[in-house]
């Protein structure tokens, strides 16, 4: 499915473009990745703050570690496709004066998402000692769950790159977007509590699969169902399929457009 191959031909080129981004992305702050690494979690204090009175987390078994893997997942697909869209804009003089493969710069955004989503899991790591969560071997198969989801993410992310070089408003137009999404994808509620309509149509939202298997494995420490896989599975094969034809298909009008 995925170009192993020139992932690993061109992993030196991803690494050192991941590490200028950062460089780039940290040269205003001081605590630079740290904000990153810790934004899940800034955000999770404030939404159990804020809705464990609303929702009545009496009813929900460790609701602060609820909220955190529903926002890693959210930040991690955040991240990685506002990268993507703009990563062939903002690296121009490297399009027009170099040969190299374009999905390379995609592929840096998720490579660079990646890293963040590590550090983060080791902080929520800590946070399942806290609240007396046990390790069990089948946490190790999250892995699963992110492989397939940073799929699905790359996907979404070659489309946004491509309509971003032509239609630079995308980018306000995907931050209303990315809002919805945030609000309906159970991140801070069950979604029990939606009328079985919208809980069909939860149960097709890509994103808040993603957020249900990882909750699965991480703080029940069961093996989600198969469904559940397949759905995932199907995700990540359409939007990369769809999104690597319109990238491949638009490459050679890219660099012009720029």
């Amino acid at each position: 499915m995925l170009d192993i191959n020139r992932i690993r031909q061109n992993m030196f080129i991803i690494q050192q473009l991941a590490r200028r981004d950062k460089r780039r992305e940290n040269a205003s702050t001081s605590l630079g990745q740290v904000w990153q690494i810790l934004n899940p979690f800034i955000n999770m204090m404030v939404l159990v703050v804020l809705f464990s009175t609303i929702f009545k987390t009496d009813s929900f078994v460790n609701y602060p570690l609820y909220i955190c893997t529903g926002t890693l997942i959210y930040e991690f697909f955040l991240l990685g496709t506002n990268g993507c869209m703009h990563s062939l804009v903002s690296n121009r003089q490297f399009l027009i004066k170099t040969t190299i493969d374009k999905n390379i710069y995609v592929l840096v955004k998720i490579y660079v998402a990646l890293i963040n989503l590590f550090f983060s899991l080791i902080i929520y790591a800590g946070m399942m000692i806290w609240f007396k969560i046990p390790f069990r071997f089948i946490n190790l198969l999250v892995i699963v769950d992110v492989a397939l989801f940073s799929v699905f993410v790359l996907g979404v992310g070659k489309i946004l790159a491509v309509i971003y070089v032509n239609f630079a408003d995308i980018d306000y137009l995907y931050k209303i977007i990315t809002l919805f999404i945030f609000y309906g994808t159970a991140i801070f509620y069950k979604p029990e509590r939606l009328t079985p309509v919208l809980q069909v149509v939860m149960s097709w939202n890509p994103i808040y699969i993603g957020i249900a298997i990882a909750r699965q494995l991480l703080i029940d420490g069961i093996f989600p169902s198969i469904h559940l896989w397949m759905k995932l599975g199907f995700y990540a094969f359409v939007f990369y399929l769809l999104g690597s034809l319109i990238f491949n298909k638009m490459t050679e009008d890219i660099v012009a457009k720029l």
